[in-house]
């Protein structure tokens, strides 16, 4: 009798999480697509195996019912996406669902209380809202928390009484080039002491990085704090009312696994309209420009507890005083002189051949491509073009084919294009290429004239000409020439002085995020509308399968409104983008029907 209850019971509990766990994988709407692209990107990344096979096997069987070729998940509607997901069995795989969901009902949750509770206008709020105003704000805090182990903070009153906590991380990296947290240190707005705990990383160290973090393996024993650990101390600091401070603060909050965009964030806060749109100026920089104080010693390790305290000294500081007076300059970057021989070609697909990549260089030209290097799980992958020498470099730059823009940093770059043969048919693919020295560098050892010539004449200022003349065949490349010799992050003029190096703009106001004037500064083209989706320093989480899932710099927030001219032209650099790629594409048939005709032309020929 015993048996037959207990097995009845365990048919009926079996039951039930078969019931939740349909729960989970049905009632998709035609506005889950999204959602639903996640989960499948997520379960390729992961390899599950539903019912019916793994997504790939899934989607080829209903391209053959369909006619369709397409194995992008992006590109299905959400009925092919939704019966993929409905074909899960187990409960790890359904659990990936149910994160996912959540964590979209968690961000469309916030979004409405955002818009209909805003947190109350205090002078800390100001300061988080300019945070966020940063083009980069939302690449950096749009964390992928519905991955195993994040968890939210909660919003809260939005009234409640602001609590500042500044918060500082140092990590290890770990099998896998992954980065685990091995410190953590929080202190208050009167800098008292919060936190200040070691933590055992979660992988296995293959570097201390004890230079910088000042962490080694003889500091961790006896340690029992994981991560996990160190994740409750800091959420139980999150009152309703609590803004946490600090400086790249997304990187100690990625390693926290905790999402909480309510921030002030000091390499976001400090900017000025004359900068790339995603410089971010240093720690030390700041807090000699500001606080009139060098504290960190570049030879010593970082102190994790001051690194903590700095920033909120400059949250202080930009409250209590009129700063909109003080200028940062742009910091200059040392750059060894056998450097300007060579160009990076960064963004590399990982299919494309080293022997392929020569081909986007004069023949006559002496060059050496080094063997491509993969970040990011093997997506994308960067190498160096090197070049006899400067004057060689400068002209292959100078006649390359591609659209001109800048990198995050400001250095001058080119997007290009390569067509190139794979298997009996021509691929294209498309990556930048970049010079090693901007207006910025300091060139070392010491230059002589003709060197420093040289210098000179690569930061000149570069700009597409002929741009207006859009209805002409867009195979037609742009010619790139040089103007006057300005400086190709501020517009203005570049000067050498005995020691050899570009001058620089020494006096840069409204750094602390005030409105500046309007007039759009000298970098801004039309080319870098585009150039601006490209965020090539950004990590990719588990689960991007899709390179360019995540090129949202430019989120849209609520009460914000999209500049409309802005977004015109890059709609337009769009269009006109997808017309080249299409060519392309036409081109690359042509090619592959000539190379059929000419080997059957050879066997008939061979016949005869």
């Amino acid at each position: 009798m015993c048996s037959t209850v207990g097995v009845q019971q365990f048919a009926s509990h079996s039951t039930m999480e078969s019931v939740k766990r349909q729960k989970h994988l049905t009632g998709f709407k035609d506005s889950d697509h999204d959602i639903l692209v996640k989960i499948v990107k997520g379960a390729q990344w992961r390899k599950i195996k539903g019912k019916q096979g793994q997504w790939e096997d899934f989607v080829a069987m209903v391209n053959r019912k369909r006619g369709g070729v397409h194995s992008d998940p992006a590109k299905h509607p959400v009925d092919v996406l939704a019966a993929f997901v409905q074909t899960f069995t187990k409960k790890e795989d359904v659990d990936l669902v149910k994160r996912v969901r959540n964590w979209s009902a968690y961000c469309a949750n916030q979004k409405m209380l955002n818009e209909t509770h805003p947190f109350a206008k205090t002078p800390e709020q100001e300061l988080v809202e300019s945070t966020g105003s940063h083009p980069r704000f939302w690449s950096y805090y749009n964390f992928q928390s519905w991955m195993e182990g994040w968890k939210h903070a909660k919003r809260g009153d939005p009234n409640s009484p602001v609590k500042l906590i500044s918060l500082d991380c140092e990590m290890v990296t770990c099998e896998g080039d992954v980065k685990d947290l091995v410190r953590v240190c929080a202190v208050g707005s009167d800098y008292n002491t919060l936190i200040d705990e070691l933590v055992v990383p979660n992988g296995n160290v293959t570097d201390y990085l004890t230079s910088i973090t000042g962490v080694s393996e003889k500091d961790l024993k006896g340690v029992t704090l994981t991560q996990a650990d160190a994740q409750k101390l800091v959420l139980d600091l999150l009152t309703p009312g609590t803004i946490l401070v600090g400086h790249s603060l997304h990187h100690d909050l990625r390693a926290l696994k905790i999402d909480h965009k309510r921030v002030i964030d000091t390499a976001l806060l400090f900017r000025d309209p004359s900068w790339p749109p995603a410089y971010c100026p240093g720690l030390s920089n700041l807090c000699q420009a500001i606080l009139k104080y060098n504290f960190r010693d570049d030879e010593k390790p970082h102190d994790c507890l001051e690194d903590a305290i700095v920033p909120m000294r400059l949250v202080h500081y930009r409250l209590e005083h009129d700063v909109s007076s003080l200028s940062l300059p742009l910091p200059r970057k040392g750059v060894n002189q056998e450097d300007l021989s060579k160009l990076l070609l960064h963004m590399l697909p990982n299919f494309v051949p080293v022997s392929s990549l020569r081909s986007i260089f004069p023949k006559d030209s002496a060059c050496r491509i080094q063997d491509i290097v993969y970040k990011n799980k093997g997506k994308r992958g960067s190498t160096v073009a090197v070049f006899e020498s400067i004057e060689e470099a400068d002209n292959a730059f100078e006649h390359l084919e591609g659209i001109l823009g800048k990198d995050s940093a400001g250095y001058p770059q080119k997007t290009v294009t390569l067509m190139y043969p794979a298997k009996n048919q021509m691929r294209m693919a498309e990556f930048q290429v970049r010079k090693m020295v901007n207006s910025r560098s300091v060139i070392t050892p010491g230059l002589g004239n003709e060197e420093s010539q040289t210098l000179v004449n690569s930061s000149k200022r570069l700009s597409v000409s002929n741009v207006a003349d859009e209805n002409t065949e867009v195979a037609k490349r742009r010619k790139v020439t040089s103007d006057a010799s300005e400086d190709l992050e501020c517009g203005k003029m570049v000067t050498t002085k005995s020691r050899d190096v570009v001058d620089e703009p020494q006096s840069l106001p409204s750094i602390l995020g005030r409105p500046g004037p309007s007039k759009n500064p000298a970098w801004v083209n039309k080319y870098q509308l585009l150039d601006q989706e490209n965020i090539e320093d950004q990590e990719l989480e588990e689960g991007e399968i899709s390179e360019g899932e995540v090129k949202d710099v430019v989120v849209e927030r609520p009460g914000k409104k999209k500049c409309c001219s802005h977004a015109k032209d890059l709609e337009a650099m769009k269009l006109e983008l997808d017309k080249v790629r299409k060519e392309s594409k036409s081109r690359a048939d042509e090619i592959s029907s000539l190379q059929k005709l000419v080997a059957a032309l050879s066997r008939r020929e061979g016949l005869a």
